[in-house]
């Protein structure tokens, strides 16, 4: 009985996507959700200066013991594939991690937070879990 083989060129562009699944380590980690951050105003420095701090804050949110044993993984700011819409610039922030309370909460607290400040006035933060851009 003959076995298939797929080509070789299948195989190794099959394994890159599911290696840029798995993050940085290479390692399959099951049950991941991707919390995606969208920071979007009409002044695209302002914005950027946003996205920034909002990672910053979010790394030592994450940083904490409760929800550290979840090896979450924080990347950007990054363009949305649509950088401008309706004279709107958008920049995201992605978070993979685990779906559980304390995470949840650490979001939340993020949203309100970032509309109390001075500084954000006149941008707009909003959160997408397992977003399919």
């Amino acid at each position: 009985m003959r076995s298939f083989k797929a080509p070789r060129s299948r195989i190794t562009n099959g394994f890159t996507k599911v290696r840029s699944l798995c993050g940085a380590s290479g390692a399959i980690r099951p049950l991941r959700t991707f919390f995606t951050l969208t920071v979007s105003g009409g002044d695209e420095g302002a914005v950027l200066r946003a996205a920034a701090s909002l990672r910053d804050e979010l790394r030592e949110l994450m940083a904490d013991e409760a929800v550290r044993d979840t090896d979450p993984e924080i990347l950007g700011p990054a363009p949305a594939p649509v950088l401008k819409v309706n004279n709107r610039f958008r920049y995201r922030i992605f978070l993979s991690g685990k779906n559980d309370k304390p995470t949840r909460e650490r979001m939340a607290w993020l949203l309100r937070e970032f509309g109390k400040r001075r500084e954000n006035r006149g941008l707009s933060l909003f959160a997408d879990c397992n977003a399919m851009d």
